[in-house]
C-alpha cells in the first residue's frame, strides 16, 4: 500500500479516536452538572474542527480511490481495504449515535432551563 495513502488512513483513524475521546471526555464532564455553555461550545468546536480535518483527509482519499494506483490497489488487495473502510464505518456510526444522544441530553438540558427561567419568572410577579 502507498505510505501516502497508509498516512491517510491512519490520520483518518486519528482523527476518529479523537473525536471519540472528546465525547467520553464531555460524557465524564456533563456528569458532574457543572458543565458551563462555554464548555459546551468549546467541545462542539473542537468536534467540528476534527470533522473538518477528516473531510480533508477523505477528499484526498476519493482523489486517490478514483486514480489508476488507487483501482489497482484495491483490486489487488480487496480484503484488506474492506476490511479498514468497514472498521471506519462502525466507528462513524457509533460518533453519529453518541453526538445524537449528546444532542438529545442537551435538549432536555434546555428544556429544563426554560421551565426554570419560566417559573423564576412568573413567581416574581
Amino acid at each position: 500500500m502507498d505510505s501516502t495513502v497508509q498516512d491517510i488512513l491512519q490520520t483518518i483513524e486519528f482523527i476518529t479516536i479523537q473525536i471519540a475521546d472528546i465525547i467520553k471526555a464531555s460524557d465524564n464532564v456533563a456528569e458532574s452538572d457543572n458543565v458551563a455553555e462555554s464548555d459546551n461550545i468549546m467541545i462542539s468546536d473542537s468536534i467540528n474542527l476534527l470533522y473538518d480535518l477528516r473531510q480533508v483527509q477523505l477528499d484526498k482519499l476519493v482523489i486517490w480511490y478514483h486514480s489508476n494506483s488507487g483501482q489497482s490497489e484495491i483490486r489487488k488487495n480487496s480484503e484488506p481495504w474492506n476490511s479498514r473502510i468497514q472498521n471506519l464505518i462502525q466507528a462513524d456510526s457509533i460518533l453519529v449515535e453518541n453526538l445524537k444522544r449528546k444532542m438529545n441530553e442537551s435538549q432536555i438540558r434546555l428544556r429544563t432551563f426554560n421551565q426554570q427561567k419560566s417559573l423564576l419568572i412568573y413567581s416574581n410577579r
